[in-house]
């Protein structure tokens, strides 16, 4: 009887566009339709993908097939209420308190592996499966059935999917990808906490909290869908569900459009980051400034502000102008221990034209991913010469010294800087600089600006005992240096990067005057865009088929790509090797894990009787694990 109403009530639903419920803005080319009505009883449907992209809704052991001519209601292997269910194929898979159960096409149901607590949200793969508890997510291979913890909460995880190999969740109002080890925090929702998240295949990322269900497009700009929480979001193919705490289910056709509303309107909400990025300083600061009050309201201490937001913060102010602010917030960033405070500290010196003392900060520091692809057009954009300090050089280097005995190093360097250029002759200038970069551990640094001050000391006898300290302080300097240092301009480093090598894959197509290939290389990739692979290709010209062979290196400069390689064309009684420059242009991907290559390319030929040739070639490069070190 509940199969058959159940039935009934959305085939009823099916045929009719939605006309009550919340508000609910919907993108042009786009519609909106309920799915399931609500229900006395508050039951919320659970929307899954099922076979061939097709959309399910469950209640209960019930399953009906959603937005096709033909809906085909069967019953799953359930017999009580569960928290999740998804098919992977035929095959489906559900939590059953501790365990997650599978069930095969022959109907027969399997436990397929016992966590240590109640399962609340599944996600099946290839080669394993990802679960949450209350306060773990988890992945587990299917074969060897061991689980590995990939993050612990104290509180609750919303599992939102995966996009471009990163897992998305979220932990109370904070929202992460993971990817391997490493774990990033791209937006906050404020003070409430997240309740629902799904990622669209394209990138954009839906959630709600108590105040409303919201978009989160890549360029982190957000969006307040409806002022109504959606207790569940999910994503099939191209088609939004938002299941309301009364039961209802809605779909939206085509949620990809969504991204045309975000461009071409005003958009509610924006957090500091994405204004930041998208260039909207003034409204920016406004936001961290905000967020920072909301912060120590919460915690009534400023103590309590997350470090890096206060990194943020500072160079927020500082892309506005505001020197003096942004100087004692990354002062507190850096207090604080923020994982990206040398990297803030650095932009905010390279913006008050302070080059000399931004290049030595920001020496092999780590970049927030949520900035990474901008922050150079910022400091452009936005670069000041205007003088920072006033007073005597005397005053200046006293106050400099003072804040650096406070801690307070990144304002003695500003200040410092400043009065170096004013006064670029001034030899206790340099001294007082040197004793900067020594608390700061920068001992080839600090040597140099130390070596500085003693060229500019006149060797009379007034100035032998200061020479003299000079000298002693260098010699003890030079003691403190690092066995190798890790100098920017040493050539391995320009090649190969300061982090390991990452896997990169390329697939593409190779077209010549009467041949065409298919080509595949893999290889390693480095944080300094430098690349070295092995090559394989197949060919077709003439009825022949040929082999190809070789390796090759690649080096990348913002958008060109610029290679040199040599190879082998095998086919049946012949082998040609060739020499294979190349030169063309990069288009990365928005989250720099893959990018289009578009390549002009030379057959200078190593074997007689061939002549030169040429070729264009059009292929896509995926980075596995790549890393987010500065370049």
């Amino acid at each position: 009887m509940r199969k058959l109403v159940f039935s009934s009530l959305v085939l009823l639903c099916a045929v009719c566009a939605f006309a009550q419920g919340p508000s609910i803005l919907v993108p042009e080319g786009s519609s909106l339709m309920e799915v399931i009505p609500a229900s006395a009883d508050g039951s919320v449907p659970i929307i899954r993908e099922y076979a061939s992209a097709c959309p399910v809704a469950v209640v209960g052991n019930v399953a009906m097939t959603i937005g096709r001519d033909t809906t085909h209601v069967f019953e799953i292997p359930i017999s009580h209420p569960v928290a999740d269910v998804r098919w992977l194929g035929t095959s489906l898979f559900y939590p059953e308190g501790k365990q997650i159960m599978r069930s095969w096409e022959d109907g027969s149901v399997r436990k397929l592996l016992e966590a240590d607590a109640p399962v609340s949200a599944i996600l099946p793969a290839l080669d394993g499966i990802l679960f949450t508890t209350d306060n773990s997510l988890v992945f587990c291979d299917y074969e060897q059935k061991t689980g590995r913890v990939l993050h612990q909460s104290k509180g609750k995880i919303i599992l939102g999917g995966i996009h471009s190999g990163h897992i998305f969740f979220a932990e109370g109002a904070d929202l992460y990808a993971i990817r391997g080890k490493q774990k990033v925090k791209f937006h906050s929702a404020g003070k409430a906490s997240v309740k629902a998240l799904a990622v669209h295949p394209e990138g954009p990322v839906f959630y709600s909290t108590a105040d409303g269900t919201y978009l989160l497009n890549t360029d982190y700009r957000r969006l307040r869908l409806t002022a109504q929480s959606a207790k569940a979001i999910d994503i099939v193919g191209d088609k939004l569900f938002l299941s309301f705490a009364d039961g209802q289910c809605v779909m939206v056709n085509r949620c990809g459009q969504y991204k045309e509303i975000l461009l071409a309107s005003e958009v509610d909400g924006k957090d500091g980051i994405g204004l930041l990025t998208a260039g909207h300083i003034p409204e920016a600061v406004r936001s961290y400034s905000a967020e920072v009050q909301r912060s120590q309201d919460e915690r009534s201490a400023g103590e309590g502000v997350p470090a890096d937001l206060l990194g943020e913060y500072a160079y927020a102010l500082a892309l506005s102008h505001d020197f003096d602010a942004a100087l004692a917030n990354i002062e507190r960033s850096r207090a604080l221990g923020g994982k990206y405070a040398d990297f803030y500290s650095a932009q905010i010196l390279r913006v008050m034209g302070l080059d000399d003392a931004a290049d030595e900060l920001g020496k092999n520091v780590a970049i927030p991913w949520n900035i990474r692809n901008h922050y150079e057009a910022l400091n452009k954009k936005y670069a000041s010469r205007a003088r920072l300090v006033s007073g005597t050089p005397a005053e200046v280097i006293k106050t400099a010294s003072t804040l650096a005995a406070a801690g307070q190093s990144v304002q003695a360097l500003a200040k410092l800087g400043d009065l170096k250029q004013r006064y670029p002759e001034n030899a206790v200038i340099y001294s007082c600089e040197s004793t900067v970069w020594e608390s700061l551990k920068h001992y080839r640094k600090a040597a140099q600006s130390l070596e500085k001050a003693l060229s500019l000391t006149p060797s009379t006898a007034d100035n032998l005992g200061r020479r003299t300290i000079y000298g002693n302080h260098l010699n003890t300097l030079k003691t403190k240096f690092d066995p190798v240092p890790a100098q920017p301009n040493f050539w391995k480093d320009k090649v190969l990067g300061y982090d390991k090598p990452r896997l990169m894959v390329y697939g593409g197509a190779t077209l010549t005057s009467g041949l065409s290939s298919l080509n595949m290389r893999l290889g390693l990739y480095t944080s300094a865009c430098f690349s070295a692979s092995l090559n394989l290709g197949i060919a077709r010209a003439s009825k022949t088929t040929t082999g190809t062979i070789g390796i090759s290196a690649y080096k990348t400069i913002k958008y060109l790509i610029f290679g040199m390689g040599i190879s082998d064309s095998f086919s049946k009684g012949s082998n040609v090797f060739t020499l294979n420059p190349s030169a063309g242009v990069s288009f990365p991907a928005k989250d720099g894990m893959s990018s289009t290559d578009v390549m002009l390319g030379l057959s200078l030929p190593l074997s007689s009787g061939v002549g030169l040739g040429y070729s264009i070639s059009v292929g896509r490069t995926f980075y596995f694990d790549f890393n987010l070190k500065k370049k």
